[in-house]
């Protein structure tokens, strides 16, 4: 009777184990289903963006910008080109246009939206042996160089202590991703995706009117907008100016001094070892030109600094008529049709002013 019994509880175990068993495997099976399931409606999302005209558009954050900076770092050629200022330069000034024009050329974007290059611009000069040309975009407003919020000390020392092997293959694992996996960007991630359905009845989210290059190109497309949201747009850009005008310290004749000794120091130091400098007044429009000119009149400001910087050579596009046909609709940045042209113009006005850019 007990080997009945152990047998019988053998018995009963090894049917559990069976009855266990397809259960298991039916929940196996559903799982690999609905992966693969996912994974196909992510590959046809996917398609339907490339399809639809959708493109990556990278972050512009500090480790983009780092990852330029690096390679700046290396650079003592005396063709290489680096771009410094804000957002307005990496819109006017294509990097196709440029690259085309100067094959063969390293070329650097080290603008930054919203911030002021006067630190950049001491870090090439203090912590590399850079040598090639520097075209920075200037305002007179940008001449006092304190750290502040709307400068770039916090970017440049970011970079100098936290650069490093595992930031690097961060950015390159992020780039790639970015690159080749459109629905990973929040704009069109499959949240957005269902909030557009549901707002506007549309299939796939619209392409946005700001995409960032993977060179940190920035391209306004301008068409997107209605005369009114081009004239709030306009009014924002007129007042973020205002409030930075009177918190920054360039009215301040004592500041103002300072700055133009570390900007001219920075100028001397790179040209010294063969490098130059280029500063270029971008084109704006009212009524953010008209505050630019209310605050800093050309007269005091900009002709002082041309006279006072010792730089290669110093443009204000206002003295150029082929600089000033171009349509600026936020009153800050060109349309991206426009950058192309813009860039050949006032290439040529560089050229013209004695400068040669070409590999020497």
């Amino acid at each position: 009777m007990k080997n009945s019994s152990t047998s019988s509880s053998d018995l009963a175990h090894s049917a559990g184990d069976d009855a266990f068993q397809p259960a298991g495997s039916r929940w196996i099976t559903s799982l690999v289903l609905a992966l693969v399931c996912t994974m196909v409606a992510l590959i046809a999302y996917e398609a339907s963006l490339r399809a639809s005209g959708a493109q990556p558009n990278f972050r512009d954050n500090q480790a983009r910008w780092s990852s330029i900076r690096d390679k700046a770092d290396r650079d003592a050629a005396t063709d290489s080109i680096a771009l410094l200022g804000a957002s307005r330069i990496r819109a006017a000034i294509s990097l196709n246009t440029l690259e085309a024009r100067y094959p063969g050329q390293s070329v650097y974007s080290l603008a930054y939206a919203g911030r002021n290059p006067c630190a950049v611009l001491i870090d090439l000069a203090e912590t590399t042996e850079f040598r090639g040309v520097v075209l920075m975009s200037m305002n007179s407003n940008w001449v006092d160089c304190r750290p502040g919020p709307f400068q770039m000390h916090r970017t440049v020392a970011r970079y100098h202590q936290e650069w490093n092997w595992a930031r690097k293959i961060d950015s390159w694992v992020s780039e790639r991703v970015t690159q080749n996996l459109l629905f990973t960007d929040e704009h069109y991630s499959i949240r957005h995706l269902i909030a557009t359905v549901l707002k506007t009845g549309h299939p796939l989210p619209e392409t946005p009117h700001t995409i960032t290059r993977k060179n940190r190109q920035i391209e306004f497309d301008f068409s997107r907008f209605n005369e009114d949201e081009l004239a709030l747009v306009r009014s924002r850009s007129r007042h973020a100016f205002n409030s930075r005008a009177e918190l920054g310290g360039s009215k301040n004749p004592d500041l103002w001094e300072a700055g133009l000794v570390q900007l001219s120091e920075a100028i001397e130091t790179i040209t010294a070892r063969g490098g130059r400098v280029v500063l270029l007044r971008l084109p704006t429009s009212d009524p953010l030109k008209l505050a630019e000119e209310t605050h800093f009149p050309r007269e005091q400001y900009w002709d002082e600094l041309s006279v006072r910087l010792p730089a290669t050579a110093i443009l204000h596009y206002a003295d150029y008529p082929a600089l000033t046909q171009y349509d600026i609709p936020d009153g800050n940045h060109l349309d991206y049709r426009n950058a192309p042209d813009f860039t050949a113009d006032i290439l040529e006005a560089i050229e013209e002013a004695g400068l040669e850019l070409k590999r020497r």
